[in-house]
C-alpha cells in the first residue's frame, strides 16, 4: 500500500494566510472548515462593531469549544445509558 501524499495548501483565517500540511483529497473539507470559521468571526465582528478582531476570534473559538464539549457530553451520555440498558437486560435475564 502506498504511504497517503502530502500536500500544502494556505487557508485564510480573519484575514491572514495559514498554511497547512494536509492528505491529498482533504482539500474540500479543510477549505469547507476554514469558509465555516470566517463566517462564524463575521457573525461576532458583525454582532459586535466596536471589538478587536482577536476578540472576534476568541469569541468563535469559545462557541466552538462550547459545541465540542456538548457533543463529547451527549456522546458519553449516550454511551452510559447504553451500558445501562446491557445491565437492565442482563438483570432481567437473571431474574427469569
Amino acid at each position: 500500500m502506498a504511504a497517503e501524499e502530502n500536500k500544502q495548501i494556505s487557508v485564510i483565517i480573519a484575514g491572514r494566510g495559514y498554511p497547512l500540511k494536509i492528505k491529498e483529497g482533504e482539500d474540500d473539507v479543510i477549505m469547507a472548515i476554514a469558509d465555516e470559521v470566517n463566517k462564524r468571526i463575521r457573525e461576532y465582528q458583525e454582532a459586535y462593531p466596536n471589538r478587536e478582531k482577536q476578540d472576534w476570534i476568541a469569541m468563535a473559538i469559545l462557541s466552538y469549544a462550547i459545541e465540542r464539549y456538548q457533543a463529547e457530553k451527549s456522546m458519553s451520555d449516550a454511551k452510559l445509558m447504553q451500558k445501562l440498558n446491557e445491565v437492565d437486560r442482563y438483570l432481567d435475564n437473571l431474574l427469569k
